[in-house]
């Protein structure tokens, strides 16, 4: 296979990538001064894989498995799908640098809804449940901490607390104990998503005040801990982001080589640092609110977020 690599700004620098050495393994030219971030193996038209025939002939996979259906299973069914859609899925190298956008993806439903709706933004009606596997120590942001840990931080980082009771309604929550220690499920998520919800609404000129405090104070810190560390350091990356103050609400991942996490459809998630392989549905819907120059989509994040936490059943 000649598989495309992607550019994008967060990935590790020439062959200091995974995915750089993998290009140089195809035959092609590295530039030391390029981000290579992503390697993508499959048939989506963003980025589609060739074969390399032994007569010196290129044929995007996609035409080769029309051509070659036994290559794709011995399920007829399976190969007339593949032929009409292509795979099914979308193999990737990613090599993370520096962290990606604070994001999700949507299910099937919603994907239909935004391709329909705004098809220059959401270039395909598919949902985009994935899971990535460490390469090397691999550092991510996934799903949401407890609520009870998340109103610790938030309580003990002024900065974010200021930030959030400039709302009137969330100052008044975060005043009210019988809310704040409710114990069942559909009260801890009405309670998680206000008060993430306020924080990713917030005023631009709001943010950048509070990141710019809590960084400086965060850098008189002799021995910073988590998730302090994290927030320092997503502030020094993309400094005035909204998504620095995620550090405080969504639980921090380290895996080792090896070991894989699945984030499915309407879960918050990041990467943050490391080279991962990782396998999803064929889709290149992306829906972000922060940690990024890109488009951001900020309501319909927070609206189609699950709002699960690891104390409940199924999210673990």
């Amino acid at each position: 296979l000649d598989c495309p690599a992607q550019k994008y700004a967060w990935g590790k620098m020439g062959l200091a990538s995974k995915v750089a050495q993998l290009v140089e393994a195809q035959g092609r030219n590295v530039d030391s001064e390029s981000p290579y971030a992503e390697l993508w193996m499959g048939t989506h038209p963003n980025g589609p894989s060739k074969v390399m025939l032994d007569n010196g002939e290129e044929l995007l996979l996609s035409e080769y498995l029309k051509n070659h259906p036994e290559a794709v299973s011995a399920d007829e069914d399976q190969q007339a799908q593949c032929a009409e859609l292509g795979l099914p899925y979308l193999f990737k190298i990613l090599s993370v640098n520096t962290a990606l956008s604070i994001q999700a993806h949507p299910d099937k439903k919603l994907a239909e809804q935004l391709h329909g709706s705004r098809p220059n933004v959401y270039k395909d009606p598919n949902h985009k449940p994935e899971m990535a596997c460490a390469i090397t120590p691999f550092e991510a942001l996934a799903g949401f901490m407890p609520v009870s840990e998340a109103l610790k931080y938030i309580h003990a980082t002024p900065e974010l607390q200021e930030l959030l009771e400039e709302n009137p309604d969330v100052k008044a929550l975060l005043g009210d104990e019988t809310k704040l220690l409710a114990v069942d499920e559909p009260a801890q998520k009405e309670t998680l998503k206000a008060l993430f919800s306020t924080l990713m609404a917030s005023s631009p000129e709001s943010v950048e005040k509070q990141v710019a405090a809590l960084a400086n104070r965060l850098e008189k810190v002799s021995n910073i801990e988590m998730p302090d560390a994290l927030a320092l350091r997503l502030a020094d990356q993309y400094p005035g982001d909204v998504g620095v103050f995620c550090a405080y609400f969504m639980c921090y991942r380290k895996l080792e080589p090896g070991q894989s996490v699945f984030l499915g459809a309407n879960e918050p998630h990041a990467y943050l640092a490391g080279d991962c392989a990782e396998i999803m549905a064929c889709s290149d819907n992306v829906v972000r609110a922060g940690l990024t120059p890109k488009l951001r989509d900020t309501d319909t994040l927070v609206s189609m977020l699950t709002y699960r936490q690891p104390s409940h059943v199924g999210s673990e």
